[in-house]
């Protein structure tokens, strides 16, 4: 019989006879994603990382609800002692001038009940900061709120203040101020870096840490995360938050995860609660994305592109035509007076090239990388909600977490292949709006000629027509794209001629539907979504111009 014993520090210590224990050991050791180009380093290597230390007998409590389903299957007898017990449940709003919605309250009150550690899925724009915020007050132990970026570090401390009514510590950005009421607000990068540099203060924050609430939770696979929670033995509760924390997610099986992904399960255990984002569409309570994809030539005849880094540098950020177009819709919208954000991924250099052509066309618009400090992002994110400017373009700092309310229409400049990437970067669309119709803009470009391209094309393609609340656009006909592809992508999408127009933006500012006239298009149908003479080109086979960017990669 295994006996399954809580430790301190959420650790599980398992005892038993050696083929039990062996047999955990094999159920706990997972395969790496791409593990074989690695190999070529560790010749004996068979790709697996374990999560159990056969040594010490110890594995994370994140990982209990899997073993757990495990030993089931195989019949193999178990008895639990220390577990979290469940916690009491919160009935109403506790929070400071807002009152949580149903959803809200039951999802907290599902990681209530799991005995306060596992996953909250919920999509950008549903109040999760509001959640930790309510679980926080419920509980009234000390807290430390992870963050893995700059901005999500000055969002947060504003939200959490607000909502608790009381000021927070910070650590991060520069400032180490501990002074919060019990609740810490700091970036994963200072933990680290203060272990290192300032150890006895570092550890003396965190020993009395009882509640770790890790925000795009998603980012806890990094080994900075494991080290980080070493050094908070009584940290017995944990609260991951995120709009999709796992690549691939299985609720009984690790053997069908990848490493990458059970290491978010070790550190703050499974998903206790989702919330969908087409089931807050449906309420009105988010924005109805309605996204246009762009199609752009990437023939590649002499196979000189067989590297997706080849392909992106040709097909992508040496494009003038996608450029082109993205200058047009921005355009559009900022002539209705309406915010665009123009994403473009970790490129600052073709970040650059997007912000001069946006402004020698005119447009108001303000470019943000990672060397902008502190200051400058929250001055623009504050002008951007205030309707002062018109558009910005913004590299990965901009992918999750910023809130931007006031943000009409989102241009995915970059592509990629990473769901939980564009999960995330959709989020800055899909914050309700509180002028016009609750409707958001979103612009794709993809491509299939190239092979690369075309699997991360029809890779975010599935991923937008999981959303059944998800309008999606193809610019074109059914007759422009291989009948392969159709058949892959099925029958949901819809054929418009152009990109939206300033005319379609300004009927999206009325509380009527009146901008709705491509949504009522047959699955199949081709209609004209914007009434105007402007042609989109089908393809964008122009050689680039480069200009000077001395300082900028």
């Amino acid at each position: 019989m295994l006996i399954l014993k809580k430790g301190s520090g959420l650790r599980i210590h398992a005892t038993g006879s050696t083929a039990e224990l062996n047999a955990l050991n094999e159920h706990l050791k997972v395969k790496v994603n791409n593990w074989f180009f690695a190999r070529k380093n560790r010749p004996a290597w068979d790709g697996t990382e374990s999560f159990f230390n056969p040594r010490t007998q110890i594995f994370s409590l994140g990982l209990l609800h899997h073993v757990r389903c495990w030993l089931k299957e195989k019949n193999i007898r178990y008895a639990l002692q220390g577990s979290n017990p469940p916690l009491p449940e919160l009935k109403q709003s506790n929070l400071k001038d807002i009152t949580l919605r149903d959803n809200q309250l039951w999802a907290i009150n599902r990681w209530l009940q799991c005995g306060g550690i596992g996953v909250i899925v919920a999509p950008p724009g549903s109040g999760k900061t509001e959640m930790a915020s309510a679980i926080v007050k419920h509980i009234g132990v000390r807290t430390l709120f992870v963050v893995n970026s700059l901005d999500l570090l000055m969002q947060a401390r504003g939200r959490l203040e607000t909502r608790l009514g009381h000021k927070v510590g910070v650590l991060g950005g520069g400032e180490w101020h501990t002074e919060g009421r019990g609740v810490l607000v700091a970036t994963i990068q200072t933990l680290t870096r203060a272990l290192g540099a300032k150890k006895e203060a570092a550890v003396r924050e965190l020993i009395d840490i009882k509640l770790v609430i890790y925000d795009e939770c998603h980012h806890s696979r990094s080994a900075q995360t494991k080290k980080l929670l070493r050094f908070m033995p009584n940290a017995n509760f944990r609260l991951g938050l995120s709009a999709r924390p796992f690549h691939k997610y299985d609720r009984e099986d690790l053997q069908k995860m990848t490493a990458e992904d059970v290491r978010v399960l070790d550190c703050m255990g499974p998903v206790v609660a989702e919330i969908q984002a087409s089931d807050l569409i449906a309420e009105n309570q988010l924005a109805r994305p309605r996204i246009y994809l762009v199609p752009f030539e990437s023939d590649d005849l002499n196979g000189t592109d067989r590297s997706w880094a080849k392909a992106k540098k040709t097909h992508l950020l040496e494009n003038l035509g996608i450029v082109s177009t993205i200058v047009g819709a921005v355009k559009s919208a900022s002539a209705a007076g309406e915010l665009s954000l123009v994403v473009v991924g970790s490129s600052r250099r073709y970040g650059l090239n997007v912000y001069f052509k946006l402004h020698d066309a005119g447009v108001d618009v303000i470019y943000l990388h990672g060397t902008v400090d502190k200051m400058r992002r929250e001055w623009a994110r504050r002008q951007a909600n205030r309707g002062r400017l018109e558009a910005i373009v913004a590299t990965v700092i901009y992918d999750e977490g910023v809130d931007l309310p006031e943000l009409r229409q989102l241009i995915l400049a970059y592509g990629g292949l990473s769901a939980i990437k564009l999960e995330q970067r959709l989020g800055r669309s899909l914050r309700h709006k509180s002028r016009g119709q609750n409707v958001s803009i979103v612009v794709d470009f993809i491509s299939f000629g190239n092979r690369h391209l075309r699997k991360h094309s029809l890779s975010r393609i599935r991923q937008y027509l999981e959303q059944p609340e998800f309008e999606v656009y193809l610019i074109g006909s059914k007759k422009d794209f291989p009948s392969s592809v159709m058949r892959l992508l099925g029958r949901r999408l819809r054929f418009v001629g152009q990109l939206p127009d300033r005319n379609y933006f300004m009927e999206l500012k009325n509380e009527s539907d009146q901008g709705s006239r491509g949504v009522q298009a047959m699955a199949g149908e081709k209609v004209n979504a914007v009434p105007d003479n402007r042609v989109l080109p089908k393809g964008f086979s122009d050689s680039p111009r480069k200009r000077s960017s001395s300082g900028v990669s």
